[in-house]
């Protein structure tokens, strides 16, 4: 599937029946039965799951696999970056919510307004200065017609140069991907409230 880089990150190229601006910046491989893909360009590669996250070893497995392999095709002379991405998705009990019941990070609604809200987006990027790490957090509402979910998005990355050719790359990047992963780690926990892990207990 041709993909396109937008707002730094790929998405699929779009064009029947639409005028697609962007060029194509990389493809998508994987099976539509399976849950893990690769996002590959010359310069950049993705490695996602979709549906339920099983966990972090099982995905680390197979997310440096594929690397291996995208590493043996194109030859990278440089790692300049890397990020972890979470998207949780998270149902809410009733379609209407007070916000505040189920984040800590989120957006503040005027104490002259009513508290209730059934729509929202936010997002904030918080640095961690001491580890090196940019935390991208993104929280919204999506629903249907009878269920309502939160999505908490955490997206934490960092700047690095890392030469594929070093015989410390591996640890290198196994160690970065462990803070960016920890970083995470601590901003979920500091965002979600008692009540939103009762939820997904």
């Amino acid at each position: 599937m041709p993909m396109q880089l937008v707002g730094g990150q790929f998405v699929p190229l779009v064009t029947d029946g639409l005028d697609a601006t962007g060029e194509l910046v990389g493809y998508s491989l994987g099976l539509r039965e399976q849950s893990h893909m690769s996002f590959v360009s010359l310069d950049r590669f993705a490695f996602a799951q979709r549906g339920h996250y099983v966990g972090w070893d099982s995905f680390d497995s197979a997310a440096d696999a594929a690397w291996s392999r995208y590493k043996a095709v194109t030859r990278p002379v440089l790692v300049s970056g890397a990020s972890v991405r979470f998207v949780n998705h998270i149902p809410m009990p009733t379609q209407v919510v007070e916000i505040r019941d189920y984040l800590r990070t989120t957006v503040e609604v005027s104490a002259y307004l009513p508290q209730s809200v059934s729509d929202m987006f936010m997002q904030v990027e918080v640095p961690f200065v001491e580890v090196g790490t940019i935390a991208r957090i993104s929280s919204a509402f999506t629903q249907n017609a009878d269920s309502l979910a939160l999505l908490l998005d955490i997206d934490v990355r960092a700047d690095v140069a890392l030469s594929p050719r070093s015989e410390s790359f591996d640890a290198d990047l196994r160690a970065t991907l462990a803070t960016l992963r920890n970083t995470k780690n601590y901003v979920f926990e500091a965002c979600i409230t008692d009540a939103t892990r009762g939820l997904i207990g």
